[in-house]
């Protein structure tokens, strides 16, 4: 078996390297790809040759596939899904962290994790293109690769990704992509992620509206609903997903009591009390009509409520939520004899790093409670 790379993503670079087993991203600098470029030294110029928007070098990241023969490639689906799932394990962690820190996460946005269009050939002697866009073959020697430029050089760590999510969803891609799971769970969940990589992308650049952001909140909506479709000819609506919020294992008693009057719909006054997370997505929920079906739009609007907080903020801690549910993430490891005072120890460190994703995406769902403070 040889690791082999398979794609470049300029716009992060990885501190530590994200594993799937057969599959992995890493730096550019990590000994794998630097084996790759013994084997095949046109790599090594072409993975020198990207800077910033502001000619500033960069060492950008690279998709890794441990493969038995150089012919011996991942489908194009299961390159996306990988990235995918380090992308949504990152970014809904980093989102939920900025509404809670006073120094939020640098790399929020899913555009950090972008493919790069252009990769070597396979015979190693051209770079090619292939998007919806353009078809291309062209030189290394002519080539200067460049990160996003609405982004600016980033570098990730281990402590940047959201671990139990990660390996909940790796489990689920290692269930498809190796050994050939095909279930409506498994097709949904790679679906819902694929939205939720698009509509946690940057809403636009400095041309960005309210429209914009509200296409990205449409999106978002879409991302809730593939997850929580049940299959066949079942439906998905408010109230599945309303269904698979109140799944969940909640951390903070004011984010899953059942206090809250969650939007039902416009006929009707009265509808069962729900969990704060059904609120703030029945909000959702409504300004997502409002802006594709070209409703009047207040300037308050993305709004929630009178805080002053933004609706499009609390989709990705949402979204942590549902998946939770989905996957049901939640910690089960047995507690030890509290007799045995080092293994107590590190249970309950194991615990608190465990549910702490959780609990940041919750504790950024009860901000919707306070108002902006000036």
């Amino acid at each position: 078996m040889t690791w082999i790379c398979i794609a470049v993503l300029p716009n992060i670079r990885l501190e530590n390297s994200i594993e799937g087993g057969q599959i992995a991203m890493a730096s550019a600098e990590d000994g794998r790809v630097g084996a790759a470029v013994k084997q095949h030294p046109l790599l090594g110029d072409f993975l020198s040759r990207f800077y910033d928007t502001h000619n500033n070098p960069i060492t950008p990241s690279v998709l890794l596939w441990n493969a038995a023969t150089e012919s011996d490639l991942p489908r194009f689906d299961a390159i996306c899904n990988f990235r995918d799932v380090a992308a949504v394990s990152h970014v809904l962690f980093a989102r939920a962290s900025a509404m809670i820190a006073s120094n939020p996460p640098a790399a929020q946005w899913m555009d950090y994790f972008s493919i790069f269009p252009w990769m070597l050939t396979r015979d190693h002697k051209y770079i090619a293109c292939n998007t919806p866009a353009i078809r291309g073959l062209h030189d290394v020697s002519r080539f200067r690769g460049q990160m996003l430029p609405e982004l600016v050089d980033r570098s990730l760590s281990a402590r940047d990704f959201d671990q139990p999510l990660f390996d909940a969803l790796i489990q689920k891609w290692n269930e498809v992509h190796l050994f050939g799971a095909d279930t409506h769970a498994h097709t949904a969940l790679f679906r819902s992620l694929n939205m939720a990589f698009r509509a946690g992308a940057i809403p636009g650049g400095m041309d960005a509206t309210t429209y914009d952001y509200g296409r990205s909140l449409a999106l978002w909506v879409s991302a809730f609903e593939i997850l929580a479709h049940p299959g066949g000819n079942g439906k998905a609506d408010l109230l599945k997903v309303y269904e698979l919020l109140e799944k969940a294992p909640y951390e903070i008693r004011k984010v899953s009591n059942a206090v809250y009057a969650a939007y039902y719909n416009r006929n009707r006054k009265t509808s069962p009390k729900r969990n704060l997370a059904c609120l703030l997505y029945g909000e959702i929920y409504q300004a997502r009509n409002d802006f594709l079906h070209g409703n009047p739009l207040p300037p308050d609007r993305l709004l929630v409520n009178d805080t002053g907080r933004h609706l499009l903020n609390y989709a990705p801690p949402l979204f942590r939520v549902a998946l939770t549910a989905t996957l049901d993430i939640r910690w089960t490891k047995q507690r030890p004899s509290i007799a045995d005072v080092d293994a107590t120890g590190q249970w309950i460190s194991d615990q608190i790093d465990f549910l702490d994703p959780q609990r940041v995406a919750e504790r950024a769902l009860a901000t919707s409670l306070d108002p902006v403070t000036a």
